[in-house]
């Protein structure tokens, strides 16, 4: 894995004229930033738009590109840490090739590859890739044999590789002034997800599942309330159903909090009401109409609440603004 400072860099071909905007690519994005090579593979201008999180211990990088050949060629083992490579293929399709292996990767298929040996990705056409990279050492303790998991394909049906592609894209969403203690925890879930998803050994799965599954989870449970947000039948059913888990499941991720479901929901919607109500762009717009999209269907629950919660009333708040 290449070394990088915890934080996050965006590279955009679209800042570059369309002369240039190859070369510099190449020299910044493949040989300082990731120790690979890259080529075209297609007559149109090469484009590309890729956001790099680096963790401590684990780096994310998802963007959209060009049809492109990735390669670790044999000048670049001098250089290239021993780092496992997981490449989802969010949209398109892709070529992996490493170890005298070859695979096709579909469309919401992974590849596990190393950066420590002779490879080659190709994106066919213009796509979407998403790599999570982690050190070797760090997986090894869980993974009874990583060698024979190298190359292997997983299907976008595979629960733990959705469950793994769901927290990365969330960690691309860390703030740049979160704590270094977050920014640690957040790569050793990412870890610890890696681990169940290459198949940890049975004496690790029980405590994998509980440090880094549970909190995939219950980032995945949080978001999906956000989504339900303004639905009147918002339940731990409605979220559990999507998300392929059980509803009581959902409330004890929530209860490891100190939160039922219902007051996890309730906070949620009275901090989304209050930060609407204080959004100028929103200034025309109706308190009653500004609950009912949070998902209150009474209003005097819902002002009797927010006043409960902030200490004054929603026209305060709004007033205020």
């Amino acid at each position: 894995m290449p070394p990088a400072r915890a934080g996050q860099v965006r590279f955009s071909t679209d800042n570059h004229a369309g002369r240039d905007r190859f070369a510099i690519w190449r020299e910044i994005y493949s040989r300082h930033l990731f120790n690979v090579d890259i080529e075209p593979l297609s007559d149109e201008p090469f484009r590309a738009d890729v956001v790099l999180r680096a963790l401590p211990g684990a780096n994310v990088v998802l963007g959209s590109r060009s049809a492109t050949r990735t390669s670790i060629t044999r000048p670049l083992l001098q250089t290239a840490s021993d780092s496992l490579l997981l490449a989802v293929t969010t949209k398109g399709r892709s070529q992996a090739r490493q170890l005298g292996r070859e695979e096709t990767i579909p469309e919401g298929g992974a590849v596990l590859m190393s950066s420590a040996e002779l490879a080659s990705h190709t994106l066919e056409d213009d796509g979407v890739l998403l790599s999570i990279a982690v050190p070797k050492a760090s997986i090894m303790p869980y993974v009874g044999d990583i060698g024979s998991a190298l190359m292997r394909p997983f299907t976008p049906e595979a629960d733990a590789l959705r469950l793994l592609v769901d927290y990365a894209k969330s960690a691309m969403a860390l703030g740049e002034t979160a704590s270094p203690e977050l920014q640690g925890a957040v790569a050793q879930h990412l870890r610890d997800l890696v681990a169940v998803l290459l198949g940890a050994r049975n004496d690790a799965r029980e405590f994998l599942a509980e440090r880094g599954v549970r909190a995939a989870r219950l980032r995945a449970v949080k978001s999906e309330v956000l989504v339900q947000l303004g639905r009147d039948n918002l339940s731990a059913e409605t979220v559990a159903l999507p998300l392929r888990i059980s509803a009581n499941y959902v409330r004890k991720l929530l209860q490891t909090e100190g939160l039922s479901f219902s007051e996890y929901v309730l906070g949620v919607r009275l901090a989304r009401a209050f930060a609407m109500l204080r959004d100028q762009r929103l200034s025309d717009r109706a308190i009653s109409s500004i609950a009912m999209a949070v998902g209150f269907s009474d209003i005097s629950y819902f002002n009797r609440t927010f006043r409960r919660r902030f200490g004054m009333t929603p026209s305060e708040a709004k007033n205020e603004s």
